[in-house]
């Protein structure tokens, strides 16, 4: 879990994952790369706006992601309570979804 303060999509599990380029030219992508969603937790922001295990996501607001470090650097705190738009792959078919992201709960000791 990310520290108080920081703004999360999660609880969502991820992996970093190549995306084939016969699926990234199909979808006009800039990305060789995303983040697999391994699990979604029933009642995050991840599930709220429709995210779902097995979708790679490849941008947030607008920003290229191509592993779980860049996805982490985009999550700020100024993000909390904002409508984000999250680019994902889902069935090598490229969505365009939602998100609210909020901040992530205090880690218990």
């Amino acid at each position: 879990m990310e520290p108080p303060g920081r703004a999360e999509i999660r609880p969502v599990a991820g992996q970093t994952v190549p995306i084939p380029r016969t699926v990234a030219r199909a979808n006009q992508l800039a990305v060789s790369a995303g983040v697999f969603v391994v699990s979604v937790a029933k009642d995050s922001p991840a599930a709220a706006a429709g995210l779902r295990d097995g979708d790679v996501v490849i941008a947030f607001a607008d920003t290229a992601v191509t592993g779980i470090d860049d996805l982490h650097r985009l999550l700020t705190a100024e993000r909390e309570g904002a409508p984000t738009t999250i680019g994902i792959l889902r069935s090598a078919s490229r969505l365009q979804l939602t998100i609210v992201p909020a901040e992530a709960p205090a880690v218990k000791a």
